[in-house]
C-alpha cells in the first residue's frame, strides 16, 4: 500500500471501533496478530500481550466489559513504509470502580497485505491504573 492507502486503511480501521464494529475490525487483522497493550496486568484488566484472532477478540471483549468511552478521539495518523502511528485522545468511564480518566493515547500499528499485523498502545498508564484501582 502507497502512504495514501495505508492512512485510509488506518482511518477505516479506527472508525470501525469506535462504531463498535469488532468483528469487522478483527477481519482486517492477520491471523497472526499481536497486540501489545502496555501497563500493569493485575490492575489494568486489559493490559498483556494477546497473539492471534481469538486472544485479539478477547481483548476488545474485556475493554468492552470493563469500561466506556465517553470520548475516543484519533487526532493525527502518520504513515511510515509499513507503519502507522495514531495519536489520539480519550476519556473513558471505569465500570468496576466507577471512576473517569481522561489521557492522551498513541498507538503503532504494522500493516502488511491489507491487514493489520501488530499493534502497540502506549498511553499515561498511572491514569488508568488510577482509575482502575479501588
Amino acid at each position: 500500500m502507497n502512504e495514501k492507502e495505508t492512512l485510509d486503511f488506518a482511518r477505516g480501521a479506527f472508525k470501525k471501533f469506535q462504531r463498535g464494529e469488532i468483528e469487522s475490525l478483527l477481519g482486517l487483522f492477520s491471523d497472526d496478530i499481536e497486540i501489545h497493550s502496555i501497563g500493569p496486568k493485575g490492575i489494568i484488566p486489559f493490559a498483556g500481550i494477546y497473539k492471534g484472532i481469538e486472544k485479539a477478540a478477547k481483548f476488545f471483549k474485556i475493554i468492552a466489559e470493563t469500561q466506556e468511552f465517553k470520548q475516543f478521539e484519533p487526532k493525527d495518523f502518520i504513515a511510515h513504509g509499513d507503519k502507522i502511528l495514531v495519536i489520539g485522545y480519550e476519556q473513558t468511564y471505569v465500570k468496576t470502580t466507577k471512576k473517569n480518566f481522561e489521557l492522551d493515547w498513541a498507538i503503532v500499528a504494522r500493516i502488511n497485505e491489507n491487514k493489520i499485523i501488530s499493534i502497540y498502545i502506549f498511553a499515561d498508564t498511572m491514569e488508568k491504573t488510577n482509575a482502575f484501582m479501588f
